[in-house]
C-alpha cells in the first residue's frame, strides 16, 4: 500500500510538472514566382524574401515569475522541400525569464537585423540593396550569442548581446534601446566586430496612423563592405488589400532601390502578394514576385 502510493505520488507530481510546461509548433509556408531581369522565371520558396521555416517552442512555468525557454527553428524551400543542410540554422537557443529580463544563450538573430529590416513593413526591398545598406547589421544570425533584454518600461526596452572569445575571434558586441507604445514604435542601435573598423549604427522607426503607416530609417555599416543610407516606406490598407511604396537609397555607392508591391488578406492566416522593384544600378535591375504565403 505505502509503494502504491508513492507511485501515485510521483505520478501527480510528474503530471503537474508537464501541466506547467507547453510546447508549441509554429511555423510559415511560403512560395511564389520569381523574375529577375536577364533571368528566366522561376518557382521559389520565400517569394518575397521571407522563406518558409518550421518552428519548435517550450516554455516551463519554473514559479515565482520564473520561465525557462527555448526556440528551435528549420528553415524549409517549399520548391524543393529541401530542409537547410544544417539542422536549426535559423535559430536554436535557450534562455530564462522573469522580472529581471530575459537571459538567451546559442544562434539567434543579431540585434542589427531585428532593429533594422525587424522594422521595414516589408523586408523584400531588393535584397543586394539591403544587403548594401547595412540592413543585416553585421551578419543576420551569429552563433553561440549571450543576449539580455530588460523589462519593459513604459515602452522602453534595452538589450545587449556578445559573444565569448572562445567561440569566435572576432566577436560581435551590440546595444539596442527601442521603444513601442500606441502607433510608434523606434529603434536605436550600435554593434562593434572586433578587429573590424568603426561601428555599426542604426535609427529606424514607424508610425501608424490607422489605416496609412509612414516609416523610415538611417544605416550606417563599419567594416571594409561599408554601406549607408536611408530608406523610406508608406502603407495603406483599403480592406483587404495592404498596398505600399518603398524607396532605398545607398549613399556610398550611390546605387537606389524602388519597390511597390501589396499584400490581400485570403484569411487571417493566409496572404497573396505582389512586388516588383527596380534598381538604379546593379546586374539584376529589376525583380518581380508573386505568391502565396500560410503562417501556422
Amino acid at each position: 500500500m505505502k509503494k502504491t502510493l508513492i507511485a501515485l505520488a510521483a505520478v501527480a507530481a510528474t503530471g503537474a510538472a508537464f501541466a506547467q510546461s507547453s510546447v508549441t509548433l509554429s511555423g510559415l509556408a511560403n512560395i511564389g514566382v520569381t523574375k529577375a531581369s536577364g533571368t528566366d522565371a522561376r518557382v521559389s520558396g520565400g517569394a518575397d524574401g521571407s522563406s518558409s521555416r518550421l518552428i519548435f517552442r517550450g516554455v516551463e512555468d519554473l514559479g515565482g515569475g520564473l520561465k525557462a525557454n527555448f526556440h528551435l527553428e528549420q528553415g524549409i524551400d517549399l520548391a524543393t522541400g529541401a530542409a537547410d543542410s544544417v539542422a536549426f540554422q535559423r535559430q536554436a537557443w535557450m534562455g530564462m525569464s522573469g522580472g529581471f529580463g530575459e537571459v538567451r544563450l546559442g544562434r539567434q538573430y543579431t540585434l542589427g537585423l531585428m532593429t533594422s529590416i525587424g522594422y521595414m513593413p516589408s523586408t523584400f526591398s531588393s535584397a543586394q540593396l539591403r544587403t548594401g545598406l547595412g540592413f543585416n547589421g553585421a551578419t543576420s544570425r551569429n552563433d553561440a550569442q549571450i543576449r539580455y533584454s530588460s523589462p519593459n518600461f513604459g515602452g522602453f526596452q534595452g538589450q545587449v548581446s556578445t559573444q565569448l572569445k572562445g567561440n569566435t575571434p572576432n566577436t560581435l558586441t551590440e546595444l539596442a534601446l527601442t521603444y513601442g507604445a500606441g502607433p510608434l514604435r523606434a529603434a536605436l542601435y550600435t554593434g562593434k566586430t572586433k578587429n573590424t573598423a568603426g561601428s555599426d549604427l542604426a535609427l529606424n522607426g514607424s508610425y501608424n496612423f490607422g489605416t496609412f503607416l509612414l516609416a523610415a530609417g538611417y544605416v550606417d555599416q563599419a567594416g571594409t563592405n561599408t554601406g549607408k543610407g536611408v530608406w523610406l516606406h508608406a502603407g495603406t490598407s483599403v480592406g483587404a488589400i495592404s498596398p505600399y511604396i518603398q524607396y532605398a537609397k545607398n549613399s556610398d555607392t550611390k546605387q537606389s532601390t524602388v519597390e511597390l508591391g501589396a499584400r490581400y488578406a485570403v484569411s487571417k492566416r493566409t496572404q497573396a502578394y505582389v512586388h516588383t522593384s527596380t534598381n538604379s544600378d546593379l546586374a539584376v535591375k529589376t525583380l518581380f514576385g508573386l505568391g502565396l504565403s500560410h503562417s501556422f
